[in-house]
């Protein structure tokens, strides 16, 4: 998804709580502790991990399950935030 679009997507959420787009960001680091963009990574790489322990699909199968355009960059995003490629993650359940 390109830059526009999530910009797009940030504007809606910023739209419906009657918050400007500055002021949603705030209030939502303020109670997640995260921005809105990282919290949303977050929860696709914790779906990743479930879906990686399934065994039932494979790495680009999840990759654009969990929404990354790229499973090059989902594997860059998972090691970083887990220690591990998603590979690495699946052999230790599927050796």
């Amino acid at each position: 998804m390109g830059p526009d679009r999530r910009a797009g997507r940030r504007g809606w959420f910023a739209t419906i709580s009657g918050l400007s787009e500055s002021q949603f960001r705030r209030k939502f680091k303020q109670v997640f502790r995260l921005p809105p963009v990282q919290f949303i990574l977050k929860l696709r790489i914790l779906n990743a991990y479930s879906l990686l322990r399934s065994g039932s699909l494979t790495i680009g199968e999840v990759s654009n399950q969990c929404g990354f355009e790229s499973q090059n960059y989902f594997a860059r995003y998972f090691r970083q935030q887990m220690g591990g490629t998603p590979r690495d993650y699946r052999r230790q359940y599927f050796p």
